[in-house]
């Protein structure tokens, strides 16, 4: 549960409120002004469907809904006012599963799947469309690249990685 923010101006990290549901295996995202928290692995290392917002102009978090199932390694990106939850795993393995959260609502739906199960993998979104490379999947660290498109809710495949990777970090400079 423990959260810094590190401040770009001064170089400096500072400890912020505590994560009231401390966990690992997680990835956040930034959307209008808070991180977004979803799932991961509780301390009895089992997956969560809870779902935490932290916002630094208060320095607080509050409970958002839970996800529909729980799910920990997956990938969390937030792009045109939504929040979008990719994959993952459970007690059984790698998923497949896709959800969206709209915060106006505050609720999840399910949107088409990936088109193979990945844990671990890292994302981002780019001129509207979102990017899952990399991850772990049935048969061990992939190379693998999917994007998705919200418009017509439908994957593809995009050029393989390099190197397989699984456990990455991902962001998008433009």
């Amino acid at each position: 549960g423990d959260t810094r923010v590190f401040n770009t101006l001064e170089r400096t990290w500072r400890r912020a409120a505590s994560k009231p549901t401390p966990v690992t295996a997680v990835t956040a995202a930034d959307l209008f002004g808070e991180i977004y928290v979803p799932g991961g692995l509780r301390d009895d290392g089992q997956p969560t469907t809870i779902v935490e917002a932290y916002s630094p102009s208060q320095n607080a978090w509050r409970r958002a809904a839970p996800l529909p199932r729980p799910v920990a390694g997956a990938v969390t990106v937030a792009d045109g006012g939504f929040l979008y939850v990719i994959g993952g795993q459970d007690e059984r393995g790698p998923l497949s599963i896709a959800y969206v959260y709209d915060p106006a609502a505050d609720n999840w739906r399910p949107i088409a799947p990936l088109p193979s199960p990945r844990a671990d993998a890292a994302g981002g979104a780019l001129l509207g469309q979102l990017y899952v490379v990399g991850g772990r999947d049935d048969a061990g660290v992939t190379d693998a690249c999917a994007v998705y498109d919200p418009a017509s809710d439908a994957w593809d495949e995009c050029p393989a990685m390099l190197q397989s990777r699984a456990g990455a970090g991902a962001t998008v400079l433009l």
